[in-house]
């Protein structure tokens, strides 16, 4: 379900969707979002209305620094870089292609980010690159 986050391109309520036990997701637990970076105040209210409990940035500290999110001072907010500024990129490879890329070279990162997800509190987890 697409989501209304005033200044947010692509944020989607991931509610819905199968798992692979024959599932679901469940509704308002998993969000996925571009960049926060650009949020209007009303945005950053919606996300707090959102009742989020955790914010999973997976974009490097260097892209973080360049477009800092509104909730990086917040306890709420936790960066996990899926890969390192210096890392190789491949501009060809479409975006599926890049990620499966990156997990075969830094699957350590890619843990440390599904445990953050694994260990939020009860309540939204919003997971965002650049481009959602």
């Amino acid at each position: 379900m697409r989501l209304t986050w005033p200044n947010c391109l692509n944020v989607r309520d991931l509610g819905g969707l199968p798992t692979t036990d024959g599932g679901q997701i469940g509704a308002g637990a998993l969000i996925r979002s571009d960049n926060l970076s650009r949020l209007t105040e009303a945005g950053v209210r919606a996300v707090r209305r959102a009742d989020v409990s955790r914010i999973i940035d997976v974009r490097t500290p260097e892209e973080c620094k360049g477009d800092p999110s509104p909730f990086a001072t917040e306890p709420v907010y936790w960066n996990i870089p899926l890969y390192n500024d210096d890392d190789p990129y491949d501009p060809a490879l479409s975006i599926d292609q890049q990620y499966a890329a990156m997990l075969d070279l830094h699957p350590e990162l890619f843990a440390s980010a599904v445990g953050a997800f694994a260990d939020a509190p009860t309540g939204a987890v919003v997971v965002h690159c650049h481009a959602g």
